[in-house]
C-alpha cells in the first residue's frame, strides 16, 4: 500500500514542480501578503511582505511564486511590474553616453514641425541659424529637434546682435 500510495503522490506531484523564472511583482493584497515555507496554504507563514513592496520571484508553482529568496506567496495577491530590462544591472556611465549619443543622434536631423516653417526660414535668411555640418542630403544640418547649449545659444545670440547692428 504505501508503494501505491507513494507512486500516486509522485503522479500527482509531477505537474507541480517548481519552474525557474525571474521577474519583479508587486504586491496588491491591502493587508500585506504572508509568506510561506511551502507552495500551498498549508505552509507555515514565515512574515508578510507589505502592500505595494515589490518582489523578485524566482520560481512559480500551481499559482505560487518564490520571493525574495525568503519563500512561497500566492501570485493571486500580486502584480508584474513592468523594467526597462530584464536583469538589475545599472546603467555605466558610458552606457549612459553611448545611448544619450545615439538619442542625439536621431534629432541631428531637419525634421521639424509644420507649425515652425516660417520662423524657420526667416532664421535661415537672415543668418540666425546656419546648422552644423551636413545632413544625408548635403544640405546643412539645421538639427531642428536637437537640445540648444549654451555655446550654441551664445552663437544664436551673437547674430541676432549682428543682425540689429549692435555687434
Amino acid at each position: 500500500m504505501d508503494q501505491i500510495r507513494n507512486r500516486v503522490a509522485e503522479i500527482m506531484n509531477e505537474d507541480s514542480k517548481p519552474v525557474a523564472v525571474n521577474y519583479k511583482a508587486k504586491v496588491t493584497a491591502k493587508d500585506g501578503l504572508n509568506c510561506r515555507n511551502y507552495h500551498g496554504t498549508s505552509g507555515a507563514i514565515l512574515t508578510s511582505f507589505p502592500y505595494n513592496t515589490v518582489l523578485t520571484i524566482t520560481q512559480e508553482v500551481d499559482g505560487w511564486g518564490y520571493a525574495n529568496n525568503t519563500g512561497w506567496v500566492s501570485l493571486a495577491y500580486t502584480a508584474k511590474v513592468n523594467t526597462m530590462e530584464e536583469d538589475d544591472d545599472e546603467m555605466t556611465y558610458e552606457d549612459f553616453k553611448k545611448y544619450i549619443h545615439q538619442y542625439r543622434a536621431e534629432l541631428q536631423d531637419n525634421d521639424a514641425e509644420p507649425w515652425s516653417q516660417a520662423d524657420r526660414d526667416w532664421a535661415v535668411s537672415i543668418g540666425l541659424m546656419k546648422g552644423s555640418g551636413k545632413a544625408a542630403d548635403g544640405s546643412p544640418n539645421m538639427m531642428w529637434d536637437d537640445f540648444l547649449t549654451r555655446q550654441q545659444a551664445a552663437a544664436l545670440f551673437h547674430r541676432l546682435a549682428q543682425y540689429l547692428g549692435k555687434a
